[in-house]
């Protein structure tokens, strides 16, 4: 159900304690439960954690979304069985729900100022938007979206997948894999043929989670990663919600789509005889954090 780690730390603060694993280009640390079994999971899960003996006193699972019901099952197990349970991080990450949004996909300033750069890019270059829709073209598609990505920021920096033969394999398989299992969505902007903008995403069961996205630097003035976003927005199959999996501190993003999704990071409680350490090391914790303010 879920990979884990064995971790010292938390934060700042020395804790033996295990950790759900995520690759770094993994964005939400759900684990996999089948639908109507969450609570016994949970509960067995924990109860093997317990009787482990090997001296960790918590569980901490990072990026789980507060509205899956694997996380609601979490912390109704932890509420029915006394286990103490701490939300130790959490941000509001840009999400667009076209089932019961209450705010809309774009606000008006935003809508207007992408019409203009539209316009504007339009009618220096001309542009097309592109779908992925034939699975001998995928090798293709990964290989210009690598080539994209490593020509901007993210391979002057050595982030870009390509820098690394791991990432570049993972980001293959999860192109190939993706399609070939009618999940993956991939989109292009283009000017003269060459892609501008990219963007892919996965679709299961009415929700949408974004992937990877670049674009060529040298549009950056008529914003084409936004008009890409926007062109898919007018091809999703609604109602769907579309979690972005962007960090919540991007502003434009946050601007473009208004909806928001918590995301929690959670520390729970192992063994019985353990809670005496886990209640020190969050008080500490929070100790912590009220004197960081100070300190700055």
């Amino acid at each position: 159900m879920m990979a884990v780690a064995r971790d010292a730390w938390l934060g700042r603060v020395p804790m033996l304690h295990l950790r759900g694993w995520s690759h770094a280009n993994q964005f939400l640390g759900t684990p996999l439960l089948r639908a109507g079994s969450e609570e016994a999971c949970w509960g067995a899960y924990f109860d093997t954690l317990d009787k482990a003996g090997d001296g960790r006193i918590a569980l901490t699972i990072a990026n789980a979304p507060a509205d899956d019901p694997v996380v609601i099952a979490l912390q109704r197990v932890c509420s029915a069985t006394g286990r103490p349970v701490r939300i130790v991080g959490r941000e509001q990450r840009p999400m667009l729900d076209l089932v019961d949004g209450s705010r809309g996909p774009l606000s008006p300033k935003r809508s207007a100022r992408l019409r203009s750069q539209a316009a504007k890019l339009d009618a220096a270059h001309g542009y097309a938007f592109d779908t992925l829709t034939t699975a001998s073209d995928v090798t293709a598609w990964t290989d210009e979206f690598l080539a994209l990505e490593r020509g901007g920021w993210k391979g002057t920096a050595g982030s870009a997948l390509e820098c690394d033969p791991r990432t570049t394999a993972m980001f293959r398989a999860a192109m190939d894999e993706g399609f070939a299992g009618r999940r993956l969505h991939a989109h292009a902007l283009r000017v003269d043929g060459r892609a501008i903008a990219m963007t892919t995403y996965f679709v299961r069961s009415g929700r949408a989670y974004g992937f990877k996205a670049c674009y060529d630097e040298a549009f950056a003035t008529y914003a084409p990663g936004l008009l890409l976003l926007r062109e898919v927005m007018r091809v999703l199959s609604v109602p769907i919600v579309f979690d972005s999996c962007a960090d919540a501190n991007q502003g434009a993003l946050n601007e473009m789509w208004r909806d928001r999704r918590e995301i929690l990071d959670i520390c729970v409680s192992l063994g019985r005889r353990r809670r005496v350490a886990y209640a020190a090391t969050m008080a500490v914790r929070d100790a912590w954090h009220r004197l960081k303010p100070a300190r700055a």
